[in-house]
């Protein structure tokens, strides 16, 4: 072979060499986020909030990854906090239930230089206060509640209201019972607060034992997806219908969408879990590598599934969507 064909062969290899390595080094420097929450994949609400960061990871071409207990865990989340930090990451998205968990956290990737997102659930302490993320990707909480309430007085005459709470200490969940109340209060209807949890019959014994405390009230308004299979099993075994009790709750899952469709539960809030995983790496990615971000936070509701758009609901939430 001649030289000529030698020092050809040799700069295609080269070329080829360079090509592979600049591929391998774009691939290493693909930006890398994480979205940390205090729920994870255990909990229908999360699969579709974890759908949308995938697919938004996809779509970009970037490394996004979920850091959440499997079900609900406030505590958890200063772990998963350490594990972000420690990768340097490019931007980090979180939920911030219990902000205090959380402030040594992010104010140490604030001083790094890393873009923080809220979302699902912002700290509302005061101004000044709060934790120092960007802006906040998701509802207002209490003024779904409020929705809610005016939704329940619309049905019927409403003479007390049940709001138990599956979390104690949850900022976002007080919101929406204090979203509730602010309603209820004007019309002089009492508003009885409780604690529950995430076992489905242990929480429906505390429901049955809340109506039996207080046998006047006539609705109530859980705040997720659990709290609301806890209503329906102790409906189930109470013989509880709909003309006796008004049901409205918070958040989606195939369940609660079933019970609207039956009439059993008057409306579901629905934030728009999706939307949030979504648009949270969408802005982590513009914030991180153009400096862009929205003048103000990002509302994705509240919005209301009910009798009229259940069916559509129904099938966007069997893809994975809603």
């Amino acid at each position: 072979m001649s030289k000529k064909w030698t020092l050809v062969i040799l700069l295609v290899v080269v070329g080829m060499l360079l090509t592979l390595v600049g591929g391998a080094s774009a691939r290493q420097e693909k930006p890398k986020f994480f979205l940390i929450a205090h729920g994870g994949p255990g909990n229908a609400f999360w699969v579709t909030v974890i759908k949308g960061m995938t697919d938004a990871a996809a779509f970009l071409d970037v490394d996004a990854t979920w850091l959440g207990a499997d079900t609900a865990s406030n505590e958890a989340m200063v772990g998963f906090w350490d594990d972000a930090l420690a990768a340097n990451p490019d931007g980090i998205g979180t939920t911030e239930p219990v902000p205090a968990l959380i402030e040594d956290a992010v104010k140490r990737a604030v001083a790094a230089g890393i873009p923080v997102i809220a979302f699902n659930t912002q700290d509302t302490r005061p101004e000044g206060e709060r934790l120092p993320h960007w802006f906040y990707i998701g509802t207002s909480e209490f003024i779904a509640g409020q929705e809610v309430a005016r939704r329940l007085l619309a049905d019927r005459e409403i003479t007390g209201v049940l709001c138990p709470i599956q979390e104690v200490g949850h900022i976002g969940l007080e919101a929406r019972c204090n979203g509730v109340e602010s309603i209820m209060a004007e019309q002089g209807i009492p508003v009885v607060r409780f604690t529950i949890n995430y076992n489905v019959p242990e929480s429906a014994g505390l429901i049955a034992d809340a109506f039996a405390a207080n046998p006047d009230f006539n609705a109530i308004v859980t705040l997720g997806p659990g709290p609301a299979d806890s209503y329906y099993q102790y409906a189930a075994e109470n013989n509880v219908t709909p003309d006796k009790v008004i049901h409205a709750t918070f958040d989606t899952s195939p369940a609660i969408f079933q019970k609207v469709k039956e009439g059993v539960t008057l409306v579901s809030v629905d934030q728009q879990p999706y939307v949030q995983g979504f648009e949270t790496v969408v802005w982590l990615y513009l914030g991180s590598q153009y400096l862009l971000k929205p003048a103000n936070d990002i509302f994705t509701g509240p919005n209301i599934v009910d009798a009229s758009n259940v069916d559509r609901v129904i099938e966007l939430n069997q893809a994975g969507y809603r």
